[in-house]
């Protein structure tokens, strides 16, 4: 199952932009990232969790983490309000997007 098929299955409403039509400039990733009251990070089969009140995401972090070598931001990603997600795997979506449905 993908991220989108996830987020569909569950009646989750969600804007998706593809990165070939729509590159994410390393400037606008780390926008989104400051924003972020929340971010979870898929790194290989690790699974970092950053908080702003006891965790926050460092700058260097951020770049690592969200930014790929090529200068733009690595997919998938999924924004919600404050919560960043970064890498898909149906487990992490679930601890983190949850059961919600369409209102």
């Amino acid at each position: 199952m993908s991220a989108r098929e996830f987020l569909s299955s569950r009646g989750i409403a969600f804007e998706n932009h593809f990165v070939d039509d729509r590159p994410v400039s390393r400037e606008e990733t780390l926008r989104l990232a400051r924003a972020a009251r929340e971010a979870w990070v898929k790194i290989g089969q690790e699974i970092l969790h950053f908080g702003a009140s006891e965790r926050p995401m460092t700058e260097r972090e951020m770049v690592g983490y969200l930014i790929h070598e090529d200068g733009w931001m690595r997919v998938p990603v999924l924004i919600d309000g404050g919560l960043l997600v970064r890498g898909y795997t149906e487990a992490l979506y679930q601890q983190t997007v949850g059961e919600r449905t369409r209102p």
